[in-house]
């Protein structure tokens, strides 16, 4: 029997010391009146990066030594709105598969969060409801259910000083160069009153670096690929070459070379599929954009199953994935004589993954391998061979026609495009950006 061996990290959630402003230092004035803006309409600028002040800190396993939120960095989804730039939505960070510490959120729900940078010079969070319910009922204020806001609109709404006074006292949350900096992120278990309008103890700011490239990358697709799975597949099947499977594959039209494989896990042609509690939508990231070093940043795989008696959410990813999501380049991977054995490689359409990689998180918990009883590493790669549609190129071939293929810029298929709509569209290999009129 296979043993699924790591050292663990203990998380229990401890709440830590919590202060609040005092307000000795500050005169009051009038209240602000600055309403929280309601929106019907979002565009997706893609994915962006959280450092979490809010919640990360208290999730420390010792009271009064809380966590850095900058050493927990997750991925998120932000939108704009449509009718008011620079308001944006978060989708659902805390219930989104990104966060590192998913496992401490009681509520599975989605749930997004509004940010008003409409004035960069002071940006705006209203206490609003975060979406995190803590699975410690002990911890008071930080349970049932976990409000946010930042310091500008506390102090603001709550006890009205006004915007020139906050700014003066270094309690403005800005945004500069598409980076909003949250100063003093603000909580309680209501949105006002006795219990809202905690910080922690370390003033540990929220940072959301906005997406650089828009629109949101889009995806055609490209052909399927055959798995050997190296990565899950031997703690609950052994040897992963015999069970070999097919999955869609679908590649970026802004990188020749980036892939990501459509729902692994979740298909039906999974061996895995009936152990997987997972249900929703899942892909898996390959960077293959330089053949010569194949990257997999750690990452959700869309596989969530009992293993030894605990629920596990499996993260996948390879040696260079862990050293680029650190921000080494693989320019200076690939110049490191120490590291030219442990470099993936795509050739002939096959990518050789030595050592297949997992983990509960894309952080703390990361980076093991399959072993026998002994604690020696099981040894099985993973292989992923790219079917022959994969490559797409600029060149449209002279043979037999086939009908175009039409996405709408978020990668999803569209098979009746619209009048007036912008799609990407998919035709003999070549992909281009249209208007359909």
């Amino acid at each position: 029997m296979h043993i699924f061996t790591y050292v663990m990290m203990s998380l229990a959630v401890c709440f830590g010391f919590l202060s609040t402003a005092s307000a000795q230092h500050m005169a009051k004035m009038k209240s602000l009146n600055h309403p929280m803006h309601a929106e019907a309409e979002w565009k997706s600028l893609g994915q962006g990066t959280m450092v979490d002040g809010w919640v990360t800190p208290g999730l420390s396993a010792s009271i009064g030594e809380e966590l850095n939120p900058s050493d927990y960095a997750f991925k998120v989804e932000v939108y704009e709105s449509v009718t008011t730039p620079h308001l944006y939505k978060l989708k659902s960070p805390w219930t989104s598969l990104e966060f590192p510490f998913l496992s401490k959120n009681e509520n599975t729900e989605p749930h997004d969060i509004v940010i008003d940078a409409t004035n960069p010079d002071f940006v705006r969070v209203a206490a609003q409801e975060s979406g995190f319910v803590n699975v410690d009922k002990d911890r008071a204020n930080f349970s049932d259910h976990f409000y946010i806001g930042n310091a500008g609109s506390y102090f603001s709404d709550e006890e009205g000083y006004s915007e020139s006074e906050i700014i003066s006292y270094g309690y403005a949350s800005t945004m500069k160069d598409g980076v909003i900096t949250i100063v003093s992120p603000r909580f309680g278990a209501q949105p006002k009153g006795a219990t809202y309008g905690y910080n922690w103890q370390g003033e540990y700011a929220a940072v959301i670096t906005l997406p650089s490239g828009q629109p949101a990358e889009q995806w055609v697709s490209a052909g399927t690929a055959t798995i050997t799975d190296g990565f899950i597949t031997p703690g609950y099947l052994g040897d992963p070459s015999a069970h070999e499977w097919t999955v869609q594959v679908e590649e970026s039209t802004a990188t020749k070379g980036l892939y990501r494989l459509v729902n692994p896990y979740t298909t039906k042609e999974c061996p895995l599929a009936g152990r997987n509690k997972n249900a929703d939508n899942a892909y898996i990231k390959i960077d293959a954009s330089d053949p010569d070093i194949v990257v997999i940043e750690p990452q959700y795989a869309g596989f969530t199953a009992y293993h030894s008696g605990e629920l596990i959410n499996f993260y996948v990813g390879n040696d260079m994935g862990i050293y680029v999501a650190d921000g080494v380049s693989k320019d200076v991977l690939k110049g490191t004589a120490s590291m030219a054995d442990k470099i993936d490689k795509l050739v002939d359409g096959v990518i050789n993954i030595k050592k297949p990689l997992f983990g509960k998180n894309a952080t703390s918990e990361f980076g093991y391998e399959w072993t026998d009883g002994q604690g020696e590493s099981l040894g099985y790669a993973a292989r992923i061979e790219l079917g022959k549609a994969t490559a797409i190129s600029g060149v449209v071939d002279g043979g037999t026609h086939a009908p175009a293929e039409y996405y709408d810029l978020q990668g999803m298929r569209v098979t009746t495009p619209r009048k007036g709509k912008v799609y990407i569209k998919r035709y003999n290999n070549k992909v281009s950006k249209i208007l359909v009129k």
